[in-house]
């Protein structure tokens, strides 16, 4: 990691395979110093969107949903390895950041974990939310307000 250092490297969802790198060789405290790195870069670039208005929202939907949906891939990762120590506490962050785009995303997309719910996939994610609709719906909503916000090039 000496060579692309979180701070500056900016692709940050090229990093979840390091991430889930460390947790299969049994480095789960690098693996945790990692994903708390790139779960701070989604968190300030949520945090900087939702400040804007909802007009400006609008214009930044696609990267608003994709840093959204990459720090849920984050989450992804934790469930997939089973990082019992960190799962609730993060999965609790993330709606937190997800409940400040409310009128992109519904109180149904929130992320709950459960290990032994049978309506949840390989991962522990309720499959409803893994369908991908989320991302879907969100630039439905961009092409229905194009009308009132059109886009700029």
């Amino acid at each position: 990691m000496e060579k692309m250092p979180v701070k500056y490297f900016g692709f940050y969802s090229l990093l979840d395979p390091y991430i889930n790198g460390y947790y299969q060789v049994g480095e789960r405290e690098k693996a945790r110093e990692l994903w708390g790195k790139v779960a701070k870069k989604y968190q300030e670039n949520l945090q900087y969107y939702s400040t804007l208005s909802l007009e400006r929202q609008y214009q930044y939907l696609d990267e608003i949903i994709t840093n959204v949906e990459s720090y849920r891939g984050l989450i992804d990762i934790l469930v997939r390895n089973q990082d019992e120590k960190l799962i609730n506490e993060k999965i609790k962050e993330f709606n937190q950041y997800l409940d400040k785009f409310s009128h992109f995303y519904g109180e149904e997309e929130d992320v709950e974990y459960s290990p032994d719910s049978p309506s949840q996939n390989d991962s522990g994610l309720n499959l409803e939310l893994d369908s991908g609709n989320r991302s879907i719906d969100g630039l439905n909503l961009l092409n229905q307000k194009t009308d009132t916000f059109p886009r700029k090039n």
